[in-house]
C-alpha cells in the first residue's frame, strides 16, 4: 500500500539563514535536531519543542589548529553517547571533539595530509555509532568525492 502524501504540510522549521546548511543529524536520545553551517563555520542544535535553534560558532577554534581559509569549515557533527554537550566533529581534515559548554575541542585524528584542498565534507553515524565521512576536492563550483572514511569509536 503506497503512502498517500497528496494532504501532507510542509513547513519551514528554522528559518536559519545560514549560508551552506547541510547535515542533519536527528539526536534521538535528546530529541534534537543538529546540523551544520560549513562555512560560518557553526554547529547549530535545534529543539522542535521550544523551536529554538541555538548556534555555536567554532571558527576561532578551527583557525586556531593552524587551518588555512579554504579548509576552515565543518562537514559533519554527530552527538558521542551518553552526552548532550559532547560532539564528533569533521572539520577541515580532522575528526575532533567538540564540547559545548567548555567550548573544547581536541583533535582525534588527521586524514589526508598530503592533500591540502581536501577536507571532510558530510558524514552519518549509524545506532550502532559506526561512523561515516568523506573528503572532497572543490575545484570551482565542482566538487568532487574522493573517499569515504569509517570511523569507529
Amino acid at each position: 500500500m503506497a503512502l498517500d502524501l497528496s494532504k501532507a504540510k510542509v513547513e519551514v522549521a528554522i528559518a536559519a539563514g545560514a549560508f551552506l546548511g547541510e547535515g542533519p543529524h536527528w539526536d534521538a536520545q535528546e530529541r534534537r535536531l543538529i546540523w551544520v553551517d560549513i562555512y560560518a563555520p557553526s554547529i547549530h542544535i535545534y529543539d522542535p519543542a521550544t523551536g529554538k535553534d541555538e548556534e555555536y560558532n567554532i571558527g576561532d577554534k578551527l583557525k586556531s589548529l593552524g587551518l588555512s581559509d579554504n579548509r576552515v569549515s565543518i562537514g559533519a557533527v554527530v552527538p558521542f553517547r551518553g552526552s548532550s554537550t559532547k560532539f564528533l566533529v569533521a572539520v577541515g581534515p580532522y575528526f575532533a571533539s567538540y564540547d559545548i559548554s567548555s567550548g573544547e575541542m581536541k583533535v582525534l585524528q588527521e586524514i589526508e595530509k598530503d592533500k591540502p584542498t581536501n577536507r571532510l565534507n558530510d558524514g552519518k553515524c549509524d545506532p550502532v555509532r559506526y561512523n561515516f565521512f568523506e573528503t572532497s576536492l572543490f575545484l570551482f563550483l565542482f566538487v568532487f568525492v574522493l573517499r569515504v572514511w569509517f570511523l569507529k569509536l
